[in-house]
C-alpha cells in the first residue's frame, strides 16, 4: 500500500503503526516516491515495480471528491440502453445489478449514488474509451487508495430459465 501525503511536514504526522519496513510514500508536491527503509526514507522509483493501476490507485484517492451532479451529466451522456447493467469491482469483491424498471421510485442517477456512498468517497466517473459503460473511481472509508469499479450493459449475463 502507498500512503499518500501532500508535502513532507506530513510525513511526521504519519500513525508510527502505519510505518514499517518497505512501507512507500507518495509526496503530491514534490510528485516523488520514498520508501522506509533501515529506520529513514529514502527515494524511490516504483516504476519497474508498480503497475499503472497500481499507481492511479494512490494518485486518484488524493484528489477531491467529485461532484455528483456531474456524475448524473456523465450518465445521460453516456444514456445506457438495456434493462439489467452490472457494477462490477474485482479489488473488493464487489457487484450490485441494476434493472431498468419502468414506473421505480426512484431515478437510476439516485440508486447509483446510494450505492456509491456506501462503498466510500467518489473521487472521478467518466465513460469507458469504448463508450460502453463507466469507469467509476471510489475510495473506500477504510482505505488510503481508491478502487476502481466499472458499469455497464449486463443484458446478455442475465440467463431465463423456466421453475
Amino acid at each position: 500500500m502507498i500512503i499518500t501525503v501532500k508535502d513532507n511536514s506530513e510525513i511526521a504526522s504519519l500513525n508510527p503503526e502505519q510505518i514499517n519496513e518497505g512501507t512507500v510514500i507518495f509526496i503530491e508536491n514534490e510528485k516523488k516516491y520514498q520508501k522506509f527503509e533501515n529506520g529513514a526514507w529514502v527515494d524511490y522509483n516504483p516504476d519497474l515495480k508498480l503497475s499503472l493501476y497500481d499507481m492511479n490507485k494512490n494518485l486518484v484517492a488524493s484528489q477531491k471528491n467529485m461532484d455528483w451532479r456531474k456524475v448524473e451529466n456523465v450518465i445521460k451522456k453516456w444514456n445506457p440502453q438495456g434493462t439489467y447493467f452490472l457494477m462490477y469491482c474485482k479489488d473488493i469483491g464487489y457487484f450490485t445489478l441494476f434493472k431498468r424498471t419502468e414506473g421505480a421510485p426512484e431515478k437510476f442517477h439516485e440508486v447509483f449514488k446510494d450505492c456509491l456512498i456506501n462503498v466510500g468517497d467518489l473521487k472521478a466517473c467518466d465513460i469507458t474509451e469504448e463508450g460502453n459503460g463507466l469507469e467509476i473511481w471510489v475510495k473506500p472509508k477504510d482505505s488510503n487508495s481508491a478502487i476502481c469499479m466499472y458499469l455497464f450493459n449486463y443484458d446478455e449475463g442475465v440467463v431465463e430459465f423456466n421453475g
